[in-house]
């Protein structure tokens, strides 16, 4: 009996795996959730906010992850509701046809007194972006308390897919709005944390919309300049 209970003691102390056998482990789990980006176009429209410098920051990371292209069109003053009726939007979506889209809308709608009047919008520009891509929104970085516009752009969302940023304490310009260079730092590093998250989550299997096949393009379409 003595030999059996040392049998099991040792199979016990096999199968807890020490501390580098678990940041090793971790460390394999957060590959396998990146590897996904490998040979994607990532397209961030949105606001201001786009390219105040947190692109500049974001694109490097990106680009290490294995991402073929990060294509990025601000919209100065832009909301949700004018984008969700732009037709430049479907433009992009045609010509760059991306695979993960991540939204950056929000900051000139943070104190909308009726925040519920968005919902509407919100949906529809979500409608616009085809179901078989990854659709990520990063909400605004607020430097006040808003109106509850954050609330109702996270609540469209699947779980985990809306980053409050918000949260992130970051340097900004003078403007006292967007965020200053190392203000962007901060934000994008907040960010790549978020998005390595979001990748670890999905399915194991094809790993979700962002790996799918994407639907054929129906016809050409005029091409309309972003700024």
């Amino acid at each position: 009996m003595e030999w059996l209970l040392s049998v099991l003691l040792v199979l016990g102390m096999e199968v807890r795996p020490g501390p580098v056998g678990v940041a090793l482990r971790r460390a394999n789990e957060r590959a396998h959730g990146l590897g996904i980006l490998r040979g994607k176009t990532v397209l961030m429209f949105g606001d201001s906010m786009v390219n105040c410098g947190v692109n500049v920051w974001l694109e490097p990371w990106l680009k290490r992850q294995g991402v073929a292209r990060f294509v990025t069109r601000s919209w100065a003053s832009s909301t949700t509701l004018s984008w969700s009726i732009a037709p430049k939007l479907d433009t992009y979506i045609w010509q760059y046809d991306p695979d993960i889209v991540i939204v950056m809308l929000g900051s000139n709608e943070l104190f909308h007194p009726y925040p519920h009047m968005k919902v509407r919008p919100i949906r529809t520009l979500l409608g616009r972006l085809a179901p078989n891509r990854l659709v990520l929104w990063v909400g605004p970085p607020a430097w006040k308390p808003d109106k509850g516009i954050i609330a109702t752009m996270k609540a469209q969302l699947p779980p985990g897919r809306f980053f409050d940023s918000g949260k992130v304490l970051m340097g900004r310009q003078k403007d006292g709005y967007h965020p200053s260079m190392a203000g962007s730092k901060t934000w994008a590093e907040a960010l790549q944390g978020w998005l390595t998250e979001v990748m670890e989550s999905l399915p194991s299997k094809g790993r979700g919309a962002a790996a799918a096949p994407k639907q054929p393009r129906r016809g050409a379409q005029s091409q309309v300049g972003g700024q």
